[in-house]
C-alpha cells in the first residue's frame, strides 16, 4: 500500500501544471539573481569591480527562490481541498497519516534536490558570465558553498515539513501560503519589540532561528550559542506543526 500511495501521489503531482510552473520560477529567480549580479559587476570598470563571493549569489536562492518551493509544498496538501477531491484520496487510502507522510517525504526530497541543482547552476552561471580576472578568481567551492550544499537542502526539507503542517491545519492554500511567506520574510523577528523579553525569545522564533542557521548568522544569545542550536529550534517548530496537522487530519471529517 505504501508504494501504491507513493505512485499515486507522484502521478498527481507531476500531472498538474503548478509543479512545473513553480519549478521553472524557482530556477528563473535563482539564476536570474546571479545573472543580475554578474552583469552588474561586468558593467563596472575593472578598477572599480569588487569581488563577488558565492554567498552574495546564494542569498538569491534562499531569499527569492526557496519561497517558491515553499508555496508548492503547501499546494501539495491544499490543492485537493480546493477542488474537493480529498475525499477520494482518503477513501482510496484510509490511513490518512500515511498519506500525509508520503506527501511530506515525496516533496521534501524533490525540493531538496532542486535546491542543490539550483546552487550548482547559480555558481556555474557566475563562473561562465564573470569577465576576465573576476571569472578566473571566482571560487565556486569556498567554505560557504560547501556548507550551503547540505544546509540549504536540509533547510528546504524542514520548510516543506513546516508548510505542509500549516496546510493540513488550515486546508486552505491562500491562508497557509500567506502565513508561511509572512513568517519567511521575518515578521517573527518583530517580537524584539516586546519589552524586557523580546530580545531573549526572538532566537526561539521559527524563522529567525532558520535564518541564523542557514545563513550562518550571529549566534550571540542564540540557543547554545551555536548555529546548530538555531537549526534545532526550527526543526522542533517544523515537526510540531506537522504533527498537529496530521492529528487534525486524522480526527476531522475528510
Amino acid at each position: 500500500m505504501l508504494l501504491n500511495t507513493f505512485r499515486s501521489e507522484l502521478t498527481k503531482l507531476f500531472t498538474t501544471r503548478s509543479v512545473w510552473w513553480t519549478t521553472g520560477v524557482f530556477f528563473f529567480l535563482s539564476i536570474g539573481w546571479t545573472l543580475l549580479m554578474t552583469l552588474s559587476t561586468n558593467s563596472q570598470p575593472p578598477e572599480q569591480q569588487l569581488p563577488l563571493p558565492p554567498n552574495a549569489l546564494l542569498t538569491g536562492v534562499y531569499s527569492l527562490a526557496m519561497p517558491v518551493l515553499l508555496i508548492q509544498a503547501v499546494m501539495v496538501v491544499t490543492t485537493e481541498y480546493r477542488f474537493a477531491v480529498q475525499t477520494n484520496t482518503y477513501m482510496a487510502t484510509q490511513n490518512r497519516a500515511m498519506v500525509a507522510t508520503v506527501k511530506a517525504i515525496m516533496y521534501a526530497v524533490i525540493a531538496a534536490v532542486l535546491v542543490v541543482v539550483g546552487i550548482l547552476a547559480n555558481l556555474a552561471v557566475a563562473k561562465l558570465t564573470l569577465d576576465g580576472q573576476m571569472g578566473e578568481n571566482f571560487e565556486i567551492f569556498d567554505d560557504f558553498t560547501k556548507r550551503a550544499l547540505w544546509v540549504f537542502p536540509l533547510g528546504m526539507l524542514l520548510l516543506v515539513i513546516f508548510s505542509q503542517g500549516l496546510g493540513l491545519i488550515m486546508r486552505q492554500t491562500t491562508g497557509a501560503v500567506a502565513i508561511s511567506l509572512i513568517l519567511y520574510l521575518g515578521i517573527d523577528s518583530m517580537v524584539t519589540m516586546i519589552p524586557k523579553i523580546g530580545e531573549d525569545i526572538v532566537h526561539y522564533m521559527p524563522f529567525s532561528a532558520l535564518n541564523t542557521w542557514i545563513m550562518d548568522g550571529d549566534v550571540t544569545a542564540a540557543p547554545w550559542d551555536s548555529v546548530a542550536g538555531s537549526g534545532l529550534v526550527f526543526t522542533v517548530w517544523a515537526v510540531v506543526a506537522w504533527i498537529i496537522g496530521v492529528v487534525m487530519l486524522v480526527k476531522r471529517d475528510a
